[in-house]
C-alpha cells in the first residue's frame, strides 16, 4: 500500500491480464476504464499525487503495449473451452465493499 511502483505495476499487470483472457472484453474493460480513473481521482483527493500518476502512467502503458498481446489474446480465445467459469464472481468486489459496505466474501452470497 502506498507504493507508486507497486500501484503502477498492479493497474498494467490487471489490464493486461484481462485483455489477454477476457471473453467479454468489451464490457469487463468498459466498467474498468471508470473504476481506474475513479481510483486515479480517490488518490488525488488525498493529495496522493505518486499514486495518481501512477496509475494514469499504467493505463498509457498498458495501451502501448496491448498491440504486442494481441496475438496471445486470439491464441488464448481460440483455446477457451467455456465462456464462463462459476467459480468466478460476477459482480464488482470494489461495489460490493465500497457502496454496500460488505468487508467479509461470505456477507456477498
Amino acid at each position: 500500500m502506498n507504493n507508486p511502483r507497486k500501484t503502477f505495476l498492479n493497474f498494467r499487470n490487471n489490464l493486461l491480464m484481462i485483455y489477454k483472457n477476457e471473453p467479454r472484453l468489451f464490457k469487463v474493460m468498459f466498467v474498468r476504464f471508470f473504476m481506474d480513473y475513479l481510483a486515479a481521482f480517490v488518490f488525488l483527493a488525498k493529495l496522493d499525487t505518486a499514486n495518481f500518476t501512477a496509475v494514469l502512467k499504467a493505463r498509457w502503458q498498458f495501451w502501448q503495449m496491448r498491440p504486442s498481446m494481441k496475438k496471445a489474446r486470439i491464441l488464448n480465445m481460440e483455446l477457451t473451452k467455456q465462456q464462463s467459469v462459476p467459480e468466478v464472481y460476477p459482480h464488482s468486489l470494489v461495489w460490493q465493499s465500497y457502496v454496500h459496505g460488505l468487508k467479509k466474501f461470505a456477507d456477498w452470497r
